[in-house]
C-alpha cells in the first residue's frame, strides 16, 4: 500500500504485539521499537504464533490501493503468471510502495527466492527529485545458478566478438576508438587492440578471443585512408575498404549477412531433396539489392543513408529467422 496504508498498518501491527512482547524473541522485541514489520520476517520459532495471527495490511489498503492492487493481478493473469498472494512479504526498505513480490521457481522450498523487489514511486522524493514513478528488484546469483543447474541448463555458449581492431601504433588509437564506437552504435561487437603490445600479439588475442574479422588500424591505414577485413577462421582477406565514417560499419555489416546466407543457403540445400527449393526468392532479391549498395558504399566511399541501413538489418533479422525455421523443422 501507500504510505498511508502502511502507517494505519504499522499502528495495528503495534497494538496487535504489545501483549506477545514478553515471550517474543530478543530480535523481535527489538523489532517492535524500529520497525514493527519486520517482526513479520522473523524466522524464529517463538514467534510464529504470534505472527500468524497477526493482521492482514490488506484489510488496511484504501480504495486506491486496492483497485491498483486488483489491476496488479489482473495483468498478472493475462501474463499467464501463477501467482501467491502473501500478506506478510516484508522487504527492508522503506521506500516501497503499494507492491512488492518474491519470485520462486515452482519446485521451491524454504530460503528459495531467486529474485525480490517492488515498487517505489517515492524513491525519488526521498533522493531531492521530482516525484517519479519505479520498479526494481535483486536476485541471488548463487540461487540463479543453482536453479539453472537443477533444470539442466548451463551457462550460453560464448561466442567471440565480431571484429577486432588491431592496433599499430599509439598516435593511431584514436582514430582506432572512433571506428570501435562506429561499429558499436551499429550493433557489432568489437574488441579493441592494446597498442602497447605488437600486431603480432593482438592478432593472437583476436584468435584467443574467437573473433570472426580482424582489422588493423595504424599511421599507415590512416595516411592512405584504407584498411581491410581478414576472416580469422579461414584466413582470407576482403576488399580494401575505406576508412571513411560508417564504412567499416556497413563493410561489417556485410560481411555478417554474407556468412549468414551462407549458413542459410547451406541448410537449404541440405533440404532439397525432400523437394523444397534451394534458393528463397525473397532472400535473394534482397541480397542481390544489398551487394549493390555495399559495392557503392564500399567503392565511391560514400556515406549509407538510413534507409539503406534499414534494409541491411531486415535483412541480417530475415536470413535469422529463416534460418532458425529450417533448423526447428522436422
Amino acid at each position: 500500500g501507500t504510505a498511508a496504508s502502511r502507517h494505519r498498518y504499522m499502528e495495528a501491527l503495534r497494538e496487535h504485539f504489545r501483549p506477545h512482547l514478553p515471550t517474543l524473541s530478543k530480535d523481535s522485541q527489538r523489532r517492535f521499537e524500529t520497525n514493527v514489520l519486520r517482526i513479520l520476517d522473523s524466522k524464529e520459532a517463538q514467534d510464529r504464533a504470534a505472527v500468524a495471527a497477526a493482521p492482514s495490511i490488506l484489510d488496511f489498503l484504501d480504495e486506491a490501493d486496492t483497485l491498483h492492487f486488483a489491476e496488479v493481478k489482473r495483468a498478472l493473469e493475462a501474463a499467464g503468471i501463477e501467482y501467491l498472494v502473501d500478506p506478510f512479504i516484508v522487504r527492508g526498505l522503506d521506500y516501497y510502495t503499494r507492491t512488492v513480490w518474491e519470485f520462486e521457481p515452482a519446485s521451491a522450498g524454504g530460503q528459495s527466492t531467486v529474485g525480490a523487489g517492488g515498487r517505489y514511486d517515492a524513491l525519488m522524493e526521498i533522493l531531492g527529485g521530482p516525484p517519479t514513478p519505479g520498479v526494481g528488484f535483486a536476485t541471488g546469483i548463487e540461487r540463479m545458478a543453482i536453479n539453472l543447474r537443477e533444470r539442466g541448463l548451463g551457462p550460453l555458449a560464448v561466442t567471440g566478438p565480431d571484429v577486432y581492431i588491431g592496433v599499430a601504433g599509439r598516435e593511431a588509437h584514436g582514430e582506432a576508438i572512433r571506428r570501435a564506437r562506429e561499429l558499436r552504435l551499429r550493433g557489432q561487437s568489437v574488441v579493441l587492440g592494446d597498442p602497447s603490445r605488437g600486431i603480432g600479439a593482438q592478432k593472437r588475442h583476436a584468435g584467443q578471443l574467437g573473433a570472426r574479422d580482424w582489422l588493423v588500424i595504424g599511421n599507415r591505414e590512416i595516411s592512405t585512408g584504407l584498411t581491410f577485413f581478414r576472416d580469422l577462421e579461414t584466413g582470407t582477406d576482403g576488399d580494401t575498404v575505406p576508412l571513411g565514417e560508417m564504412t567499416l560499419a556497413f563493410e561489417s555489416m556485410f560481411r555478417k549477412v554474407e556468412r549468414l546466407h551462407e549458413a542459410f543457403a547451406t541448410a537449404r540445400a541440405r533440404r532439397a531433396g525432400d523437394g523444397r527449393p534451394a534458393d528463397d526468392p525473397l532472400v535473394e532479391r534482397w541480397l542481390a539489392a544489398f551487394r549493390t549498395t555495399r559495392n557503392a558504399v564500399v567503392h565511391d566511399d560514400r556515406l549509407p543513408t538510413d534507409d539503406e541501413w534499414d534494409t541491411a538489418c531486415q535483412l541480417l533479422d530475415l536470413l535469422r529467422s529463416q534460418l532458425e525455421r529450417i533448423e526447428h523443422t522436422p
